[in-house]
């Protein structure tokens, strides 16, 4: 019983792991393998789905898979198998998927970090990322921009600049700051300016 208990433990992260790369359109695969080498390495590998290759269970090669389901394999096993309450920091961590996996991705992560208690950090300049959040997710937004004085940075979050709204209304956070909206909102002298600008157009229903 107490060995059964952690490997249970193991198959029921192998079984999220897989279920989340199974997602993935181009790559049909039902669950995750291993495979001992001649020289002994354990290789990782995905055991293909029977409809797609005819009832073969052959064990494919982990190394054959594309950058972006390889990343995506790892971000997933590393939010899965850290200790619970862990801080993760992932640095671009959508660097090289496609678009179109990007709500995938966004949802793994949230309900992993959500599930597991974790403190997940990550990077990105990826619009397809930006628009996949919900609104419920903008107020954890930290937008690092270049400081007004031109030295240095700083770091503001999304929500302290009570824009949330404006970005639904928009389409979402990724199209607001490829437009450049957001840099506006990040003027020193933007709150100032708008409101000049709403007491000029109530002036003038006068």
């Amino acid at each position: 019983m107490l060995r059964g208990g952690p490997q249970n433990a193991a198959h029921e992260r192998l079984e999220r792991i897989a279920e989340v790369v199974r997602q993935i359109p181009e790559e049909p695969f039902a669950s995750i393998g291993f495979e001992e080498t001649s020289l002994g390495d354990v290789m990782a590998g995905f055991v293909a789905d029977a409809e797609h290759e005819a009832g073969d269970r052959r064990l494919v090669d982990a190394r054959i898979l594309s950058d972006g389901t390889l990343r995506m394999l790892a971000i997933v096993t590393a939010l899965e198998t850290v200790p619970e309450g862990s801080r993760i920091v992932v640095e671009e961590f959508d660097n090289g998927l496609h678009p179109s996996r990007a709500g995938l991705l966004v949802g793994a992560l949230s309900a992993t970090a959500s599930r597991r208690k974790l403190n997940v950090l990550v990077t990105t300049h990826n619009p397809a990322f930006m628009d996949a959040l919900d609104e419920s997710q903008m107020d954890s937004v930290l937008i690092c921009h270049g400081h007004e004085s031109g030295a240095g940075s700083r770091v503001t979050r999304l929500g302290a600049l009570d824009i949330a709204g404006t970005i639904g209304l928009r389409g979402g956070l990724g199209d607001f700051v490829t437009r450049g909206a957001l840099d506006d909102h990040l003027a020193p002298d933007f709150a100032e300016r708008r409101s000049e600008q709403t007491r000029e157009w109530l002036a003038s229903l006068s």
